[in-house]
C-alpha cells in the first residue's frame, strides 16, 4: 500500500541520515589495531563500513587477521578486536550492528 511504501521510505531516509552523521564522527571511540604487522586505525575501517552501509552494499567483511596486539593473531586477540569494533560501530549508528561468521572463519558486519 502507499502508506507502507511511505513508511519504508521514511525509515530509509532516517537510516541514511544516521549513517551520514556517523561518517563525520568516525574518530569517536576509535582505536589502533594491527593487520599482521601493519598498524591501522579503526576510524578508517569504520568509514569504509559506513560507506558500504550507506551505498546499500549489504555486509562488509572485516579483516581476518585484525588484532589489538602486534603479531598477536590468537583467537582471543581477534575476538577482542571484533568486540571493540562492534562497540564503536554501535556508538556511531545508534544501534547494534549484526556480526556473522563466514565459512572460512572470517566475519562480516551488517547494518542490522
Amino acid at each position: 500500500s502507499d502508506i507502507s511504501a511511505m513508511k519504508l521510505l521514511q525509515q530509509d531516509e532516517r537510516r541514511d541520515k544516521r549513517l551520514e552523521r556517523a561518517l563525520t564522527l568516525t574518530h569517536f571511540e576509535s582505536f589502533e589495531y594491527y593487520e599482521g604487522r601493519y598498524k591501522k586505525s579503526s576510524k578508517d575501517l569504520a568509514k569504509t563500513v559506513l560507506e558500504s552501509f550507506l551505498l546499500g552494499y549489504g555486509g562488509r567483511r572485516l579483516p581476518a587477521n585484525a588484532a589489538l596486539e602486534f603479531a598477536e593473531e590468537s583467537e582471543a586477540s581477534r575476538k577482542t578486536f571484533r568486540e571493540k569494533f562492534m562497540k564503536q560501530m554501535k556508538q556511531l549508528i545508534d544501534q547494534e550492528p549484526r556480526l556473522g561468521e563466514n565459512s572460512d572463519g572470517s566475519f562480516t558486519i551488517w547494518y542490522s
